[in-house]
């Protein structure tokens, strides 16, 4: 796998963390700085990202920290899902640098075309993007195509990558036992050719799978 495979939560800004994983003196609004210091990567749910302050967090966490970003898109009004992703484009700017892809979720499929897709690669400007195709009719054929394009895919547990594959891949899971975490991490790193995540959607058990995963990780030098 070219570069390091990153571990992460799906959100930061959970309350139920507090006490616990934040301090309970901490201020709100030094979360983000405190979570990006002690958790590497973070994939940011698309409500959060318009309101947020990304100059901010460009200050906030260092330059290996990566971002994922969620964008859903509509497959009965792409161009409208163009433009939006376009918006968030603009938005992500500051950290732009710092980001390992743009994760395209809730994803129909019956409408789309490789075409379109093509256009959506032009409208990221370079940033990676990996799609979630669990909604997706002839997924086989669209996986085929997205490697061509070197768009990566969304791999929602227990689905893990079982052949070597283009662009930059994400697996989401709210849990995991010990053996099928260690599938999911040795999955791909051997098969992501182009960088990989995982990320913890159930903030209840986040931080805990982020620690077997971390500690496995190590373990395995991937």
């Amino acid at each position: 796998m070219t570069g390091k495979l990153l571990v992460g939560c799906r959100g930061w800004n959970h309350d139920q963390w507090t006490p616990g994983f934040y301090p309970a003196e901490l201020p709100d609004d030094w979360r983000f700085c405190f979570y990006s210091n002690e958790i590497r990567s973070v994939l940011i749910p698309f409500g959060d990202i318009f309101n947020a302050d990304l100059l901010q967090w460009r200050e906030d966490c260092d330059a290996a920290f990566r971002f994922v970003f969620e964008c859903p898109v509509d497959s009965s009004a792409m161009a409208a899902s163009a433009h939006e992703l376009q918006q968030l484009i603009r938005h992500i700017q500051p950290v732009v640098d710092r980001t390992a892809a743009i994760l395209i979720s809730d994803a129909g499929g019956a409408e789309y075309s490789v075409s379109e897709f093509g256009r959506l690669l032009e409208v990221t400007s370079g940033v990676p993007l990996c799609v979630d195709l669990s909604k997706f009719a002839n997924k086989d054929q669209w996986a085929a195509a997205f490697s061509r394009l070197e768009v990566g895919q969304v791999w929602r547990y227990p689905c893990v990558p079982s052949l070597p594959i283009k662009g930059f891949q994400v697996s989401l899971a709210e849990d995991a036992e010990l053996p099928a975490l260690r599938k999911i991490l040795e999955s791909l790193s051997a098969h992501a050719q182009c960088g990989a995540g995982v990320f913890f959607t159930d903030p209840n058990k986040a931080l805990r799978m982020v620690r077997q995963a971390r500690t496995m990780v190590e373990i395995m030098g991937i």
